[in-house]
């Protein structure tokens, strides 16, 4: 087999379509071997925007508080836990709050953190910041948004200068800081689905 069919093989998946509202069935925590506690989420997200579609998978980040804020703030997902690998290879998970500055001073700060939204999971992967980071191979996330969740995703990824890859009526891409392909896609069904 050559390199680039391992490679593809060892690709994940991102946003399909997906008219259910349950949390995503691909569990990107697998691979980690660890469980959502029950006493989850460490941050709820204020839920403002109609965001529809499927979207699960693992990014590896080189500053996962970073990623963690983006993600929370942009697609409004909860924060459901965190974890910390052992040096045999167990994790400890929590659903406490985490102080990141003091943290990352003293190195030792969550390796993983998962965040969750209605038919959404990414887990976070921290590499650290002396690790190269490769692009991820996860594909793009097509996602259906209201019109409405549209202008203003819109609006905030112009303001922060993402990386526009198509601004069209029927659809909007952008690549965030951490290289993952977004469409945002306009649904008149999601108006008014808050």
């Amino acid at each position: 087999m050559s390199q680039d069919m391992q490679d593809q093989d060892q690709t994940n998946q991102v946003a399909v379509p997906d008219e259910t509202s349950s949390v995503a069935t691909v569990d990107p925590l697998a691979e980690f071997g660890i469980t959502i506690p029950s006493t989850s989420p460490v941050m709820p997200a204020e839920r403002t925007l109609e965001i529809a579609g499927a979207v699960s998978f693992t990014i590896d980040v080189a500053r996962i508080d970073r990623a963690e804020k983006f993600y929370h703030e942009l697609f409004q997902m909860d924060v459901i836990c965190r974890a910390w690998r052992h040096d045999d290879g167990s994790w400890e998970v929590t659903t406490e709050d985490v102080d990141w500055p003091r943290l990352l001073i003293n190195g030792y700060y969550p390796e993983l953190v998962v965040l969750q939204r209605p038919g959404w999971t990414i887990v976070l992967h921290g590499m650290g910041r002396g690790q190269v980071l490769k692009a991820p191979k996860i594909g793009d996330a097509l996602v259906p948004v209201s019109p409405e969740t549209l202008r203003k995703l819109r609006a905030k990824i112009l303001i922060k200068s993402y990386t526009v890859v198509q601004d069209e009526p029927e659809s909007f891409a952008f690549r965030d800081p951490f290289a993952v392909v977004w469409t945002l896609v306009p649904d008149e069904s999601l108006s008014g689905s808050n």
